[in-house]
């Protein structure tokens, strides 16, 4: 709920329950710092940097820390005020998450895998050195391991090898994991057991491509063409 009663859509949010024998509440706050006391028998407190953080942030961890009770049970000989300093340290950094886990702030964007080792691989293919386009697409799937394009490419250099069970291999895993209509890797599997002289799998292979992609029937025809005039 908002400060005015309005309610909005709920965050992510990230909870913590820690227990303490003792009180903690917000001693003083502004617009970039807040002190957290915690009141025993002697005071504890940590100040929380908000300067890096967006105004709506700042307010969303403000309103956090307000309604935070942090507290920890020392039932061994470890030093209490380490304890609770890792606990009022937690208890911030939970409440700095929550904060920007909202709709009001927005994270920075995810990494894209560099596409250099896969430009890479396509030049070494295009110029006819398949054993470096397999290393270079093979180094770019050390980034990611879930790129069906990277496989499927993988797999025509394996072809071109005449590594047919490679190439298979990595056709399988598209179509087991990633997904199982993928036309370029049915296709390449037809391929790669063609090479193997395995008609029955070879046929099978066909049948579902033009199963999955019956609206594309005249491209694989004219690929089988150009697959046939290869041999």
């Amino acid at each position: 709920m908002c400060r005015n009663g309005a309610t909005t859509s709920s965050p992510a949010r990230f909870e913590l329950q820690l227990f303490i024998p003792a009180c903690c509440h917000l001693r003083e706050r502004n617009e970039r710092t807040a002190t957290v006391e915690l009141c025993n028998e002697r005071r504890w407190r940590l100040s929380m940097s908000m300067s890096g953080l967006p105004a709506k942030a700042r307010e969303r961890a403000m309103l956090n820390l307000n309604s935070i009770s942090i507290s920890i049970s020392i039932s061994i000989s470890v030093s209490v005020s380490i304890c609770i300093a890792i606990a009022i340290a937690i208890a911030v950094a939970v409440a700095l998450l929550n904060a920007m886990c909202t709709r009001d702030t927005y994270p920075p964007p995810a990494l894209k895998v560099p596409t250099h080792r896969t430009r890479l691989g396509n030049a070494n293919y295009r110029q006819g050195n398949y054993e470096n386009a397999v290393r270079m697409y093979s180094q770019a799937l050390e980034n990611i391991k879930d790129s069906p394009i990277l496989y499927i490419n993988r797999s025509l250099s394996y072809i071109k090898l005449s590594q047919f069970k490679r190439a298979i291999i990595d056709c399988d895993f598209v179509l087991n994991k990633l997904d199982e209509k993928n036309m370029r890797a049915w296709l390449y599997r037809a391929m790669a057991y063609k090479g193997l002289n395995d008609e029955a799998s070879y046929d099978n292979c066909i049948r579902y491509v033009r199963k999955y992609h019956s609206k594309q029937l005249e491209f694989i025809d004219s690929f089988i063409e150009k697959m046939n005039n290869m041999q």
